[in-house]
């Protein structure tokens, strides 16, 4: 039998020691939209694929602390966030790169706790999973 993905979320696993396990995310590379960036991130980081991503209304900012910005010379001084949710089309048959990415889990919101611990990083994933049957029309 086949878990209901429908209300897990993909979280994936970063080869550190803190704040290791987070929602897949990544840059936006020239000429690519924010939903195209996502859709890319997927595939590179666990061969997953969705066949449409929606946007949210999350948008998370921040400021880099200045122990991290100083050593850099341009001018990103912090990051924005935008959150895409969809559905993979092919949840049973995910990759991890072993780069960026070393594990993922499907979870759900009563395990975020098991994975997460910044409670930032919580508040922001239950966040999505309230939103998430309005946006997929579940």
């Amino acid at each position: 039998m086949h878990p209901d993905y429908t209300d897990q979320f993909l979280l994936v696993h970063k080869p550190r020691t803190n704040d290791a396990w987070q929602l897949p995310q990544g840059g936006i590379d020239a000429g690519e939209n924010p939903a195209q960036a996502a859709k890319r991130e997927l595939q590179e980081e666990v061969s997953a694929t969705v066949d449409q991503l929606y946007s949210t209304n999350v948008v998370y900012e921040y400021m880099f602390p200045n122990s991290y910005s100083s050593r850099f010379t341009n001018e990103y001084c912090g990051q924005q966030i935008v959150f895409h949710i969809g559905i993979c089309t092919n949840p049973n048959n995910l990759h991890v790169d072993n780069h960026e990415i070393d594990a993922y889990a499907w979870i759900t919101i009563a395990q975020i706790s098991d994975y997460v611990e910044r409670l930032e990083y919580k508040t922001i994933i239950e966040h999505l999973a309230a939103q998430a049957p309005k946006i997929l029309e579940l």
